[in-house]
């Protein structure tokens, strides 16, 4: 039974007899099937070439994410430096207006002179003068305003028109008050003469006598009159007294 059983158990082959624990590792030589060696390369290859086209295209949407921000910050600051350069052309154009109005206004308010060296003072709507009236219209735009100053005689202006001959606002200015308030010192009633005619038919002369009212600079009133002694009576004014005269 024995003898059978050896027999029946395959018996290597003399050629293929080899006791390989006598080679040394770097003699063994590991045996491969070649073509699923190369379906593992190829698989492998493509996976990393999968993943590298992965990579790229993230890196190159990456780019594209930078550049439109870059982009978009880019349109936001041209944005905001227009919107600054409208506000100031805007707020230049206010301060201008504003300054056309100002001096416009200041015009219209009235010009005003030194009285030391008739020259415009800017800034002031109040006229500087040494007469207690303020200077005529004609001597204001003739920039004369500080030699505005009361005349003689009777055409009542000041000394500029009178010495021009040109008519003075001051004379508009007394009509419209009224002889009860005319101007001090400007001759309205000193100097003023009354011709008053006396005697009858042609023998008519004329008498020139100075009327001198006493209206003072203060407007001070008339000095009380003094009822007339003599013949015409007590209590009689002077004035009547010489109407009774004539």
């Amino acid at each position: 039974m024995s003898s059978q059983c050896q027999n029946k158990t395959p018996q290597p082959t003399p050629g293929h007899s080899r006791d390989y624990s006598q080679v040394a590792d770097d003699d063994l030589v590991i045996l491969t099937d070649d073509s699923t060696d190369t379906e593992r390369e190829k698989t492998a290859e493509k996976a990393h070439r999968r993943e590298e086209a992965e990579m790229k295209e993230q890196r190159e949407e990456e780019e594209a994410q930078q550049k439109k921000a870059a982009d978009e910050e880019a349109e936001r600051q041209r944005q905001r430096a227009a919107e600054e350069a409208e506000k100031q052309r805007h707020r230049a154009s206010q301060e201008r207006a504003q300054a056309r109005r100002d001096e416009a206004a200041q015009r219209l308010s009235g010009t005003v002179y030194n009285i030391n060296t008739a020259q415009r003072v800017p800034g002031t709507s109040v006229v500087v003068t040494a007469t207690r009236w303020p200077p005529c219209t004609r001597c204001i735009a003739s920039l004369m305003a500080g030699q505005c100053e009361p005349g003689q005689g009777k055409t009542r202006a000041c000394v500029p028109c009178h010495n021009k001959k040109k008519t003075c606002s001051w004379m508009r200015e007394e009509a419209a008050v009224g002889p009860s308030q005319k101007r001090a010192g400007t001759g309205s009633s000193r100097g003023e003469k009354k011709k008053k005619p006396r005697g009858k038919g042609k023998a008519r002369a004329t008498e020139t006598e100075e009327a001198d009212d006493e209206w003072e600079v203060g407007g001070e009133e008339d000095e009380p009159v003094t009822p007339l002694e003599g013949p015409l009576g007590a209590g009689v004014h002077t004035r009547w007294a010489e109407w009774e005269r004539e």
